[in-house]
């Protein structure tokens, strides 16, 4: 076998080898990326506040994630939880008096397949006035 042939043989292995590895290393999630959102939505005419949030894997794998979320306040006036796929949203209302307040939200998931996880935390002020 000449030089020429080995060189020719060895480069096309290298390019299919390649091809593979990187065709399917792409059918996994790389890395977990956790997204989370957070919002509130205040009612001064009764103190009431709906506190709501998601929690998205943004780099999920072929199957779903696994995703979960916690809601809280600094009231401790209300708690919300839940889990799901690539993408799970939650929510609760809850009685605040007046004043400045904050809501929490923390998130953790898990790609599918692949393995690779990530988590997220977020918080936001509120105020709330109910008017006498």
């Amino acid at each position: 076998m000449t030089l020429k042939r080995i060189f020719i043989y060895t480069t096309g292995l290298f390019f299919i080898f390649s091809f593979f590895f990187v065709s399917i290393s792409q059918t996994y999630a790389n890395s977990g990326t956790t997204v989370c959102s957070l919002w509130t939505s205040v009612d001064n005419n009764t103190g009431n506040v709906q506190i709501g949030g998601t929690v998205t894997e943004s780099n999920p794998g072929q199957d779903l994630s696994y995703t979960n979320i916690s809601l809280w306040d600094s009231n401790n006036s209300g708690s919300a939880n839940a889990s799901g796929g690539d993408s799970i949203s939650t929510s609760y209302t809850a009685y605040f008096p007046n004043g400045w307040h904050r809501a929490y939200v923390n998130g953790n998931s898990s790609s599918n397949p692949g393995g690779g996880s990530g988590s997220c935390f977020d918080q936001q002020d509120f105020y709330v006035e109910v008017a006498p």
